[in-house]
């Protein structure tokens, strides 16, 4: 028996838990929040709302500074991690093509309930496709799909020395809103 289906169907598990959607395409989440889900892959919207910080005083743990103990406030502030908002790819063509075909495809969560009335994400597949001619310059910036007007295709086209070099970039222009996870891809 060979091994290969196996590596195949472990390969895809993976994938599908890192990256998603493990559920499906339509898949529904009945975790509290989307981007902690996966791992891998998620679009953070180009404009993030400020999260308030607690005030020190309330981290405090209500006893006084003295020498002795030292401080109750932390002595630099926690770190906020950075998510990316463009995801860029970059490939090669050979001159003697005239276009190529650019495809995007994503997973929009909306909060709904479920049946029983449970708050739920319901994933909704997004994608669009764009026949991009091969012609040196900035490309149009595109939105593969009507329902995400601020989901955008941008790229630029560079004649090299025996070949097209091409990037795009999928970048997440919405503004984040509430709830947060909904303006997540």
């Amino acid at each position: 028996m060979s091994t290969a289906p196996l590596r195949q169907e472990l390969e895809d598990l993976i994938r599908r838990d890192l990256l998603g959607p493990a559920g499906g395409e339509q898949e529904t989440i009945t975790e509290q929040s989307v981007r902690n889900r996966y791992l891998l892959g998620m679009l953070a919207p180009l404009k993030v709302i400020e999260v308030d910080e607690e005030p020190f005083e309330e981290l405090a743990d209500g006893s006084e500074d003295n020498a002795e103990e030292g401080t109750t406030e932390p002595s630099t502030p926690a770190k906020r991690g950075v998510a990316p908002s463009t995801f860029g790819l970059s490939f090669c063509l050979n001159l003697t093509e005239t276009a190529f075909e650019a495809e995007a495809r994503w997973g929009q969560y909306l909060r709904e309930a479920d049946a029983g009335g449970k708050p739920v994400w319901k994933r909704y597949p997004r994608a669009g496709s764009l026949t991009v001619p091969l012609k040196e310059g900035n490309l149009r910036a595109w939105s593969p799909d009507a329902e995400s007007p601020h989901v955008v295709v941008r790229g630029r086209v560079r004649r090299r020395a025996g070949h097209w070099s091409v990037t795009l970039f999928l970048s997440n222009e919405q503004e984040e809103g509430r709830p947060r996870d909904m303006y997540w891809l």
